[in-house]
């Protein structure tokens, strides 16, 4: 007899994604864009601002490798489908 919690959940797209630390950070942006995500001293900060400061650094931070020296585009946004 198989548990009833997992009858007819096999792996799919809806229900079992692996998360990475980004995707982490995307979604929840996305799911509570004003829900308090950072609080740090007096800095409190949502989910929204805290996704977006880390494009933020994350752009400027391939800016800046790219400028060095040059290179392939390799630090481009995720593409969606």
């Amino acid at each position: 007899m198989t548990n009833i919690y997992e009858q007819g959940l096999d792996r799919n797209p809806a229900n079992y994604t692996p998360i990475t630390p980004l995707l982490f950070l995307e979604r929840s942006a996305e799911v509570y864009p004003q829900r308090i995500a950072v609080i740090h001293g007096k800095l409190r900060q949502t989910w929204a601002q805290t996704y977006e400061r880390c494009r933020r650094l994350a752009s400027a931070a391939c800016r800046r490798l790219c400028a060095a020296r040059p290179c392939a585009r390799s630090c481009m946004p995720r593409l969606r489908p």
